[in-house]
């Protein structure tokens, strides 16, 4: 299970990762996904290692 936060109440697309439940007055639309997510899938493809650093 993954912590994310939604960028709306539709739950569509995911615009950040945390490692546990957040404040929901200061982090609104947080839910949990599953690694295989394609939400997930998706906003984790948008980070890229280079020489074991992510960029």
């Amino acid at each position: 299970m993954i912590y994310v936060q939604f960028s709306d109440k539709t739950q569509t697309v995911i615009v950040s990762v945390f490692h546990g439940p957040q404040d929901p007055d200061v982090y609104p639309n947080q839910g949990t996904v599953d690694g295989s997510d394609k939400r997930c899938v998706t906003f984790m493809a948008q980070f890229t290692a280079k020489n074991g650093v992510v960029t």
